[in-house]
């Protein structure tokens, strides 16, 4: 009997969902519509693990430069692979699931919406 009781929160334990990452998918909707995919952790001072840039379903190659997420805030600096020119920089707020914002490539600035994503 006392086994059991050892037991059912070991196996509730392992039942759950690790949920060690997580992440954002951003779009905004130009003439060329521009997505970026974010994978980071989930525990505190976590990198991001990945980031992809898409314009008119074309990978654009990044690197990450700076990243900054917490409750109300997101913000992402994407740059090319040599690091000499910014591809994309995404500042949004919001709350939940949900952030609103600006993406900003090359010269120009965009509405963004980005959306938990794992």
């Amino acid at each position: 009997m006392n086994k059991n009781l050892f037991t059912l929160p070991l196996l509730l334990i392992a039942a759950t969902p690790a949920h060690a990452t997580g992440g954002f998918v951003c779009e905004a909707n130009p003439a060329k519509p521009i997505e970026v995919n974010l994978v980071f952790g989930r525990v505190a001072g976590a990198p991001l693990i990945g980031a992809s840039l898409t314009e008119g379903g074309v990978e654009v190659p990044t690197d990450r430069a700076q990243w900054w997420i917490d409750g109300n805030e997101l913000r992402v600096v994407l740059i090319d692979p040599n690091g000499e020119r910014e591809e994309v920089v995404i500042k949004a707020k919001g709350r939940g699931e949900v952030m609103l914002g600006t993406l900003k490539r090359g010269e120009r600035t965009y509405r963004v919406r980005c959306e938990e994503s794992g």
